[in-house]
């Protein structure tokens, strides 16, 4: 805005979690090459630090499981602005500080950032080349997506879309301890490119990264993750890297959205109509949601059946009502690791 830049749509926009199909099609290109196993131990692809069990058994937090959301890490969310001193720690540091199995592996659903930035370092150490390397060479490269990177790639920074927030004030670049689940940049155009493919409706100057039967095991929904919203009918759920909404009428929606400061984005897909709309925006609102249902409206009069007019927010839930289990006296010790100053302290 301040130097009346207009966007297009090869304008690299802040994505958010739209970040994980991206980096969960990084994962399957690993699978695909007999180098990760999805049902084999998280643990067994990371280094020194390994995730810990306080509930259940850590063997049990799969690949598949950490990438469909139910190995159970808890939500967790941690940024570092350009402005402040403080600087992202080493995975090993974050997982060693914040992996712990909350609830037993496969138990419930529960969306885990930390779970994708833990994917983002299993590329990592598997690859040998990084994560942001590996992304550019083996995604971003072979499907054309030349204003795509992680984190604002080189040549980029010029053209970025800053992000603001709801009243206009400028907010500052900032990085992740989880960059695997939100660190990504691209465009509308880069992301139309990247929805081709997975609708196996690839260009003739795109390489197939992965193969269809791939898409497919993305494309599936987990045990135990759905439906997750209000629409969403039997057959939903959370695959890997990508929300599955299955419509009253039983059309399917593969999707993801991303949100934070200064950043609302939505990136939907329609196998069955070979139909795919992304939608970015760089700051906080409604109305990415509200333009992407306006558009499927548009394009699938009548299809869509109860389809609300936003992607997001959970199914109702009822009251919570504490079992006999968790009523009464508890004892024990919370604790929790952080450095300070170069001491460790818990508390």
């Amino acid at each position: 805005r301040e130097r009346d830049i207009p966007a297009t749509e090869h304008t690299p926009y802040p994505l958010a979690s739209i970040s994980k199909p991206l980096t969960a099609t990084g994962l399957m290109i690993l699978v695909e090459r007999g180098r990760v196993n999805l049902d084999a131990p998280a643990n067994d692809y990371l280094g020194g630090a390994k995730l810990q069990a306080r509930v259940g058994d850590a063997a049990q937090a799969t690949v598949r499981r950490v990438a469909g959301h139910t190995a159970g890490l808890p939500l967790h969310s941690q940024h570092f602005y350009d402005d402040e001193p403080y600087r992202p720690p080493p995975m090993d540091e974050t997982i060693h500080r914040y992996g712990n199995l909350v609830t037993a592996p496969g138990e419930r659903y529960q969306y885990s950032n930390l779970g994708y930035g833990i994917l983002g370092g299993v590329i990592s150490r598997v690859s040998g080349k990084g994560y942001a390397g590996f992304m550019r060479e083996e995604v971003f490269a072979p499907l054309g997506m030349g204003h795509t990177s992680v984190h604002v790639g080189p040549g980029l920074e010029e053209g970025q879309a800053v992000k603001y927030t709801p009243d206009g004030l400028v907010v500052p670049p900032c990085d992740s301890d989880s960059p695997g689940a939100s660190a990504i940049y691209s465009s509308a155009h880069d992301l139309v490119r990247f929805a081709m493919f997975h609708l196996k409706n690839d260009l003739p100057d795109q390489k197939a990264i992965i193969s269809d039967a791939a898409i497919d095991e993305m494309q599936r929904p987990s045990p135990g993750t759905g439906p997750t919203r209000e629409w969403e009918r039997e057959g939903s759920g959370y695959g890997i890297g990508w929300y599955v909404g299955v419509t009253e009428d039983g059309l399917r929606v593969i999707h993801h959205s991303g949100g934070t400061v200064g950043v609302s984005t939505v990136l939907a897909l329609i196998p069955e109509e070979n139909l795919a709309v992304a939608v970015l925006s760089n700051t906080k609102s409604p109305w990415s949601d509200v333009i992407l249902i306006e558009i499927l409206r548009a394009l699938l009069p009548g299809k869509l059946g109860d389809f609300p007019n936003s992607t997001g927010g959970a199914a109702d839930e009822p009251p919570f009502a504490p079992g006999p289990e968790l009523v009464g006296l508890w004892e024990g010790a919370a604790s929790h690791p952080f450095i300070l100053e170069g001491f460790v302290h818990t508390y």
